[in-house]
């Protein structure tokens, strides 16, 4: 009902004092909320805002791995950042790869393996930056490579976008931050 209301004042057929003694009538009904709940649902919210229509820029990973997975390239938006990732366990001796793929192996991969794929790399992967912003994922696809069942390629696409103002992005892959510097300009 509140929305409305703000629809109704934004087209001008409220005045700002009705507006207020319209939304101050809608909030005495509606029962308080549960601050987790309330905090759940703005974090959906974001996350339904991702918007990946216009793209300010891509920027390439860095070379490094952590436990097993890279990210090759961040795509931002103006209404979101999209990951791109490769995991490979096979490659080189990583305990850590090891580690996740046998977290992953444990939960029963089978012929679902993609779908079980992105429900997994949909809770290691996260993203931070420099200025504390709040990013919610708000979609991803995962797939193997070559038939190898330790190789997957994939993104997870996150909003609300980049500030502007950020130096860089964390990549959390497990909790590990892999960082990406925002500043650097490509040529």
């Amino acid at each position: 009902m509140a929305w409305a209301i703000a629809v109704f004042a934004g087209g001008g057929l409220l005045s700002p004092d009705e507006e207020s003694q319209w939304q101050s009538r809608v909030r005495r009904r509606e029962p308080e909320r549960d601050p987790a709940a309330s905090r759940a649902l703005e974090l959906a919210e974001r996350a339904a805002t991702f918007d990946d229509r216009l793209m300010r820029r891509a920027i390439l990973g860095p070379d490094q791995r952590v436990a097993g997975l890279r990210v090759t390239v961040l795509e931002l938006y103006e209404g979101g950042v999209v990951v791109h990732w490769d995991f490979n366990a096979t490659e080189g001796v990583s305990p850590q790869a090891d580690a996740l793929w046998r977290r992953l192996d444990d939960d029963d991969l089978d012929e679902d393996f993609d779908d079980d794929l992105e429900e997994e790399f949909g809770d290691i992967i996260g993203l931070a930056d420099d200025l504390g912003t709040q990013y919610v994922a708000a979609s991803g696809s995962y797939g193997t490579r070559g038939g190898q069942a330790m190789r997957a390629d994939g993104h997870n696409a996150f909003a609300p976008e980049v500030p502007l103002e950020a130096a860089y992005l964390q990549v959390l892959i497990e909790g590990e931050p892999l960082r990406v510097d925002l500043t650097a300009r490509t040529p």
